[in-house]
């Protein structure tokens, strides 16, 4: 699938008020950001880049971890940010991406190359993400940490991840993360999705709650 080029809806409309998607824009009956938008804000830009790191700028079309300008943005970018020496893309490069994204979003945010590592922290009630069950009609906000089984852990749910964190397990799993908000055609709420090393891309989706309800075991939220 080929990447959106652009922020969310709501995103969008954040950057715009704030005078970056439209530099000449002259609104002058905008009311300020909220610290929340400014936070949206921040996630927007850094989903943005992400996407612009693993566009091709000669073909325009999206970019698969072995492609030597992908390779280096995930080794020398999403691995270093998250303080792991990952000289090869053979290493999941997924965890790291969500940290890059929760960091722009929480300035405090304590990011990892494992899943597993920040699930257990918002379980343990460490740092400003708590853990959360979900349904089809939890109210997800830009800015939440999506969570999921993989590998022998796939098709857990929540329950089976809360005792990990108490037991302080280290375990497969995945996450991604909400970037923005909107409404379509219908009236329906949608929220913008994104995560990594899924098919060995990055990638951007658009799900609905109830989608989110029976793909993902849990959340972290704020």
């Amino acid at each position: 699938m080929r990447l959106k080029r652009k922020a969310s809806d709501r995103g969008m409309r954040i950057l715009r008020r704030a005078g970056v998607a439209d530099p000449y824009m002259d609104d002058v009956n905008a009311a300020p950001i909220s610290e929340r938008e400014e936070r949206e804000m921040r996630l927007a830009m850094a989903a943005a880049n992400q996407q612009n790191r693993f566009t091709n700028p000669m073909t325009q079309r999206s970019m698969k971890e072995d492609h030597p300008l992908a390779k280096r943005y995930i080794e020398d970018d999403l691995f270093a940010g998250v303080g792991y020496d990952g000289d090869s893309v053979e290493n999941p490069w997924s965890a790291a991406t969500v940290s890059d994204l929760a960091k722009a979003f929480d300035k405090d945010f304590q990011g990892s190359a494992l899943h597993a590592d920040y699930i257990n922290r918002a379980f343990e009630g460490e740092g400003n993400y708590r853990a959360d069950n979900i349904n089809k009609r939890t109210d997800f906000k830009a800015g939440d940490i999506l969570f999921q089984g993989r590998g022998d852990t796939e098709g857990d749910r929540y329950r089976k991840f809360k005792k990990r964190a108490k037991d302080g397990e280290r375990y497969s799993s995945h996450s991604d993360m909400i970037i923005g908000t909107g409404v379509d055609a219908d009236g329906r709420k949608y929220y913008d999705v994104q995560g990594g090393n899924k098919g060995d891309k990055l990638y951007q989706k658009r799900m609905y709650a109830d989608e989110i309800n029976r793909r993902y075991a849990g959340r972290l939220t704020q």
